[in-house]
């Protein structure tokens, strides 16, 4: 979906990941001293093992095998490093948002267009679903905390769904745009219902209930075709986005 890779899932996320990616490489550079003392001592058990057969009995094949072993290990050290740097958990944002891209994704293209990573003035937002008459703004959360968090993504949702608004009125698109909050997480399908919650003025949802949201708002469609205007508009808006954080 969506025009010039816009609407493709790989996009979904695609931001907030290399965001993350940078604050890592940028806390690595900080603490290179803290790391490469065990790194170093692991390669050295690397090169111990791979010279075993030179003055050993070992088997070069069993040599090879361990070698390769305990080199493979070495993404571990970089795993324990960001999750002593808090980066892990927020790692888990960029995949809830490639899962809801995916959910977006089955609704009928003939109808509905997708656009991922709409950047507004300092923030994005997650997803922008245009339909028959319909402006949705989503947002996606990935939570291990259940419903405490609500709240505070309601009133980001209903803030970045009212800039949209505002971005599509100064082009000349008058549009009321709905905020809707797609949240991820372990136990979400036992602990939450199918059907949407009110938070604020934010409709709330379950990502694992797909079926059941994504049936809601094609059925809410006010028109029967896409509304071109309103799609064409945000389309505008995302490449105007992708060029200003270009530079």
């Amino acid at each position: 979906m969506g025009g010039n890779g816009l609407g493709d899932v790989r996009r979904a996320g695609k931001r907030a990941r290399r965001m993350l990616q940078r604050e890592a490489w940028m806390a690595a550079k900080k603490n290179w001293k803290l790391l490469s003392g065990p790194l170093l001592i692991h390669l050295g058990f690397v090169v111990a093992i791979g010279t075993l057969p030179l003055w050993t009995p070992a088997p070069p094949l069993f040599a090879v095998f361990m070698a390769g072993f305990v080199l493979g290990t070495v993404p571990m050290f970089g795993y324990m490093f960001v999750i002593g740097q808090g980066l892990a958990h927020r790692q888990m944002g960029p995949e809830a948002e490639r899962w809801t891209a995916e959910e977006l994704a089955k609704l009928d293209s003939r109808k509905w267009r997708v656009i991922h990573d709409v950047f507004l003035e300092g923030e994005n937002v997650d997803h922008v679903a245009v339909g028959p008459g319909r402006v949705y703004a989503i947002e996606t959360k990935w939570t291990p905390s259940g419903r405490r968090f609500l709240d505070s993504a309601a009133r980001q949702a209903e803030r970045r769904a009212g800039k949209l608004a505002a971005e599509l009125s100064a082009r000349g698109v008058e549009r009321q745009v709905i905020p809707l909050l797609v949240v991820w997480g372990p136990g979400i399908r036992d602990t939450w219902e199918p059907k949407a919650t009110l938070e604020r003025k934010t409709r709330v949802v379950a990502g694992v209930y797909a079926e059941s949201w994504l049936e809601k708002m094609t059925d809410a469609a006010d028109h029967i075709g896409l509304d071109f205007a309103a799609y064409k508009a945000v389309e505008d808006l995302a490449q105007a986005g992708d060029q200003a954080s270009a530079w």
